[in-house]
């Protein structure tokens, strides 16, 4: 879809200060699988890329970290405003890849992975999930998870809430006693990256939906390029196969705003 449709904000929390829960009214369905991003765009401000964590019968909820202008401007809207998308972009999750599906998602990098679970559910296939956050407030979608999930695997690094430590601290052990078909990550390039690393080893078949500087959505500018393999995070992805993934710089290096090659830290 290329041309925008406009939704109002009309129900926002804020779990911590940077960051918002946006839920829209939309003048029209978008239709956003999990995984798959829109660009959301405020007039005179800019637009970014976005995953949903829910997206039906014109409704639209977002999770939104003030990390530049453009994301500040979502974070502190208010009740009534509105805004304009344009999409789905990109590919999705596949959840009919088999009957175990171990989640792992981190911090305000869960929403598509929230969007997965809710569909995993629906469709009556096994799931759990491992989620982490710097504290019990980077934990926002907890409430979510344990109402479409059997098991949730609660992680914090400064140990207020849950197992104290980083998603992947028992990963390996969870994969034993879980036995999965599928791993499906999203997060921290760094945290994803060692998730692709366990699975591979593991042979689990894995997919990541990753985030890279998006400016077009359309695979012109290469801002959000996977070296040396070429591919677009824009278009070839944003989701992709762990076995892709662990061939390319991903967890490693990226391109920054200005198009200059960056380290991970």
């Amino acid at each position: 879809m290329s041309y925008y449709i406009r939704g109002k904000l009309e129900l926002k929390s804020k779990p911590l200060d940077k960051v918002a829960i946006l839920n829209f009214n939309l003048d029209e369905d978008i239709n956003c699988k999990p995984g798959q991003y829109i660009m959301a765009w405020i007039p005179n401000y800019g637009e970014i890329p976005l995953s949903p964590s829910f997206c039906s019968d014109k409704k639209l909820q977002l999770l939104v970290e003030d990390v530049g202008t453009t994301s500040n401007k979502f974070v502190n809207l208010e009740l009534g405003s509105y805004a304009y998308f344009r999409g789905p972009f990109g590919n999705f999750f596949n959840l009919s890849k088999g009957n175990k599906y171990l989640l792992v998602a981190g911090g305000t990098g869960a929403a598509p992975i929230l969007m997965a679970a809710k569909n995993l559910s629906e469709l009556n296939v096994e799931a759990i999930v491992i989620y982490g956050g710097r504290s019990k407030n980077h934990l926002v979608f907890l409430e979510e998870f344990n109402k479409y999930l059997r098991k949730v695997y609660a992680y914090t690094e400064d140990g207020t809430f849950g197992y104290y430590g980083v998603v992947t601290k028992d990963l390996q052990s969870i994969i034993d006693s879980f036995s999965p078909d599928v791993i499906l990550t999203t997060g921290p390039e760094m945290m994803m990256r060692k998730v692709i690393e366990i699975s591979v080893k593991n042979k689990i078949y894995c997919e990541a939906s990753i985030v890279r500087i998006i400016k077009c959505a359309s695979g012109v500018c290469g801002s959000c390029v996977l070296e040396p393999l070429g591919l677009l995070t824009c278009k070839d992805g944003p989701v992709f196969n762990g076995n892709v993934l662990i061939n390319s710089n991903f967890g490693k290096t990226m391109r920054s705003e200005s198009g200059r090659e960056v380290e991970i830290k």
